[in-house]
């Protein structure tokens, strides 16, 4: 299709969000749309810090990059969670 690219950010996205979103996406009869791409964090910090002994989880790599999660946030919800991925997707490009 002709709409405007999407990335899509998200800690173990090949295994969970992916799967999940294709799966709603079906039940509606519908398809991904063509221009959405994933970028999963999980493989990025498994090759770049699991040789350095950093935990994966997404709340360990907000402690390792110093960016956790703020007061009254809590971890697996919405909005804390995209906040914290998108801050350790930054960490793990050096930005």
């Amino acid at each position: 299709g002709g709409g405007a690219h999407v990335l899509l950010v998200a800690h173990n996205a090949r295994s969970f969000d992916a799967v999940f979103l294709r799966a709603e996406y079906n039940r509606l009869g519908r398809e991904l749309p063509d221009s959405w791409r994933f970028v999963d964090t999980l493989p990025m910090a498994r090759m770049d810090l699991k040789p350095k002994g950093v935990r994966l989880k997404l709340d360990a790599l907000a402690t390792h990059f110093d960016v956790g999660f703020k007061e009254g946030e809590v971890a697996h919800r919405a909005q804390a969670d995209a906040r914290v991925c998108g801050d350790v997707l930054q960490g793990l490009l050096g930005v």
